[in-house]
């Protein structure tokens, strides 16, 4: 099992910050209890597996949620991410 680096991590953190227009504290806060989660990645530390796995489910959540709201509505809907690939962060294979 192949885990994501702690770049590639931020990564799909941050394009996740800017689809959703949401501030990096209130992520941490949100996805795992840690309003510094965001702060203390870019400073280079690594989120344990359970952490990458709360992280993951709190993003998919929330995108289901942004999907939903824009069928209702009908609104435009930004890229899912800048490569077009979702990250798997719990690094089991697709």
């Amino acid at each position: 099992m192949e885990l994501p680096t702690s770049s590639e991590v931020l990564s799909t953190i941050d394009a996740f910050l800017t689809r959703h227009g949401m501030a990096p504290s209130r992520f941490g806060s949100e996805a795992t209890g840690d309003a510094n989660l965001v702060a203390e990645l870019r400073k280079g530390l690594s989120p344990r597996l359970n952490r990458l796995h709360r992280i993951k489910a709190y993003m998919a959540r929330i995108d289901r949620e942004a999907a939903v709201e824009h069928v209702a509505t009908g609104s435009e809907i930004e890229d899912r991410s800048a490569s077009g690939k979702a990250l798997d962060l719990t690094g089991a294979a697709s």
